[in-house]
């Protein structure tokens, strides 16, 4: 007899994404019957918004031989391949659902391995932006600001299920967690793990029954639940197998953009800038530009110079400084100087400070110059009294003119907040606050105001560092947001666009368990991604490389090109075509218009060695 399997998606806006017969949305009946549930439990769960409200709907109406349950556009994988990993698709359909087995006809070779599928567990760091250090009873501390409700869960446990104790001082004093509860049981398992799981929840709910939803994190409480109960199977011989599996999201965003359009209005914009006129500069007779790079991302540099210049008609205005240390050569100083001597006036400021050489190391795609826009206080000349910062990994689209313009209001540092500025600022704060947290690459900063709220930014930075340093995981840009918390701008969006945002990255994000979901742009974000004035190419996938498929790299390599000294490698020149193959952890995802193919190279080139093998033989 053939068993009866589904899994029950929560939001409404997978529909558009469901292409299997496998998947279900959960009847609106269904939630409207546990909505009329009069348990304080149930409606702190309903007001709360929670995922778990509608994991009880399921729960109490579903009567199928397997149950599955996901949310937040996340997937179970239930291949068995072993090179299969967590991925990011850009959506679903007929050949995802093949490749992942998201099928009925494909439940009978799935359940015969198993009657528990769960996500593989994680260190908190890696699906959340909890320090390094935190165990997941200090991170709910933080998070909510007590741990009164991890200690209930060790307290019921221990008196009530008594046989999970040990495994729930497991969890709550150590760093690992399912990123959220996305399964498939056996309809007895799913029955005695609901149980478990409301049960302990709403004893918790008793023993505090004046608090309000927000004093709980029901959804957090659940993963920590979750991940003390589906251990407890995996120690248990006897218990049906357990199957840990790869998540798979599925990116929901309805981006309406058109990348050839965006790259054809940026580059007219330089044939209209011809036509205009001078703009007033607002704040003072000059326009200062800080830069910091060395010889490795001098190419990317020009670039970033080159596209300002194809801009705007203040070129004679602009004072660009090149702080530097000892990895940007005289010989390339000399060169670019030289390149550049009538286009704008270039100053190249060296630095030499202990302090910057005492900072730990940047990351893979950073470089120490990273760390130089801490000390422009101390290295620029007098009656430099405002300044822009700009990265050497974007492009500019607009007139910088009109971002010197801009009216901070009485703020020291303008910036655009990052695309994960909410849970980047909640990482580096013990209390929840409305400030935001901005990328650094793209800055304005008032030297003048900030040396007067804040004295030397040399020795303040330094502060900030010494006594934060535990929880600074994004090195300058941290430092910075910390040292001017509340005293940060926000300037619009348009002035720092992340470049990845115009094509969805191939894995998972880190911050599965801080975002409550992936919304779809709104209207003011889809106007500003449709005019960039300036794409930053964030992250480790520059454009310069072969792992970057965003179509708007085309920017990039057209700007690099108007230097006529720099040459551009084969190599190189196939990077700037590829916009179809992608190698991620031994996975090809390869695509042929709007077709998406997720080739796992492994199995292939294991299939491959093994008939060589015998062929041998």
């Amino acid at each position: 007899m053939t068993a009866n399997v589904s899994v029950f998606v929560t939001s409404s806006k997978s529909e558009s994404f469901i292409k299997s017969d496998l998947f279900k949305q959960i009847p609106p009946e269904w939630r409207q019957k546990s909505a009329l549930n009069e348990d304080s439990l149930l409606c702190d769960l309903v007001q709360s918004q929670s995922f778990l409200f509608e994991l009880y709907a399921v729960w109490k109406n579903s009567q199928q031989d397997y149950i599955g349950f996901s949310y937040n556009n996340l997937y179970l994988s239930f291949t068995e391949r072993k090179s299969d990993t967590d991925l990011r698709i850009p959506r679903i359909n007929n050949n995802i659902c093949r490749s992942y087995k998201w099928r009925q006809k494909d439940m009978p070779s799935v359940i015969q391995r198993g009657g528990v599928f769960i996500p593989n567990l994680y260190p908190l760091n890696k699906v959340s932006m909890s320090a390094h250090e935190d165990n997941v009873s200090s991170f709910y501390e933080k998070r909510i600001g007590n741990t009164d409700n991890i200690a209930n869960i060790i307290s019921i446990i221990k008196e009530e299920y008594t046989d999970l104790y040990i495994n729930a001082l497991n969890v709550c004093y150590g760093d690992l967690i399912l990123p959220g509860l996305f399964f498939l049981l056996e309809k007895d398992i799913f029955d005695d793990y609901c149980t478990f799981l409301f049960d302990v929840l709403k004893k918790i709910k008793n023993k505090s029954p004046n608090h309000t939803a927000e004093n709980y994190d029901y959804n957090f409480l659940s993963l920590v639940l979750s991940t003390i109960y589906f251990n407890s199977l995996s120690a248990d011989k006897e218990a049906k197998k357990l199957v840990n599996l790869p998540l798979v999201c599925v990116d929901p965003r309805n981006l309406s953009i058109n990348a050839k359009d965006i790259i054809k209005t940026v580059i007219k914009r330089e044939n209209d800038i011809i036509k205009e006129k001078k703009k007033d500069i607002k704040y003072g007779d000059k326009i200062n530009i800080v830069m910091s790079f060395d010889d490795i991302y001098a190419p990317h540099a020009i670039s970033v110079i080159n596209s300002i210049l194809a801009h705007t008609q203040n070129c004679d205005d602009i004072d660009l400084y090149i702080i530097h240390g000892n990895a940007l050569s005289f010989e390339k100083r000399k060169e670019m100087q030289a390149y550049y001597d009538k286009k704008l006036n270039l100053i190249f400021k060296e630095i030499n400070n202990d302090f910057a050489d005492q900072l730990p190391p940047t990351g893979n795609h950073l470089t120490q110059s990273a760390y130089y826009r801490l000390f422009v206080q101390e290295i620029l000349p007098r009656g430099v009294d405002r300044i822009i910062y700009l990265d050497t990994d974007l492009v500019v689209c607009d007139d910088i003119v009109d971002l010197w313009n801009i009216d901070l209001q009485g703020h020291v540092m303008g910036g655009v907040e990052d695309c994960q500025g909410k849970e980047l600022r909640n990482r580096l704060s013990d209390q929840k606050n409305e400030n935001i947290y901005v990328n650094s690459g793209v800055l304005i900063l008032d030297l003048v105001l900030a040396e007067k709220r804040y004295g030397q930014l040399s020795y303040y930075f330094a502060e900030v560092f010494y006594k934060h340093q535990n929880r600074i995981g994004y090195h300058d840009q941290d430092i910075l947001n910390i040292a001017f918390e509340g005293d940060i701008y926000n300037i619009p969006l348009r002035w720092n666009i992340p470049g990845l945002s115009y094509f969805f990255q191939p894995r998972l994000p880190k911050d599965i368990i801080d975002h409550p979901d992936y919304e779809t742009l709104p209207e003011m974000q889809q106007s500003a991604f449709n005019d960039p004035a300036i794409i930053h190419f964030i992250g480790r996938r520059k454009p310069w490389k072969q792992n970057c498929l965003t179509p708007v790299k085309e920017l990039y390599w057209h700007y690099r090109a108007k230097h006529t000294d720099v040459k551009i490698s084969i190599v190189q020149r196939i990077c700037r075509v590829n916009y179809f193959l992608l190698v991620c952890n031994g996975v090809a995802c390869l695509f042929l218009g709007k077709q998406f193919y997720v080739i796992p190279l492994r199995s292939y080139v294991k299939s491959f060695k093994k008939a060589l093998f015998f062929q041998k033989k």
